[in-house]
């Protein structure tokens, strides 16, 4: 998010007007298995990044979802007539990357809008 928040401190309100934090609460398909966040706790963490967006004049809506990460992504992009998705890892490009999937490698490969992709920094 710091590097969101970095583009729209420099290019004040031209381009970067707007924004819309999604979280998808993956969905095991067993009630067994509980949550590892509960939705409400997600709604929490995405205000407080709102909140800081906003310090920076940019208009934030945010949602939790719950089901298949990249679907209700992609979902909730057409719902919203966004513009791109933006999306940090620090997997794509190594070697594991080759071996299991990751959620950014997913989107990169399925999405039908532009990503712009912000690699995680070493040690996050």
């Amino acid at each position: 998010m710091q590097e969101v928040k970095q583009l729209a401190q420099q290019q004040s309100g031209r381009y970067l007007q707007q924004c819309k934090l999604c979280w998808v609460l993956e969905d095991s398909g067993r009630r067994e298995i509980p949550r590892k966040i509960l939705p409400q706790q997600a709604e929490q963490t995405l205000s407080q990044i709102k909140a800081d967006l906003e310090g920076v004049n940019l208009q934030v809506e945010i949602e939790v979802r719950e089901g298949h990460s990249v679907t209700e992504i992609l979902e909730a992009a057409a719902m919203g007539d966004i513009s791109a998705i933006a999306v940090s890892s620090g997997t794509i490009g190594k070697l594991q990357e080759w071996l299991v999937s990751s959620f950014a490698a997913e989107l990169l490969r399925f999405s039908w809008y532009p990503i712009l992709f912000f690699p995680n920094e070493r040690g996050q």
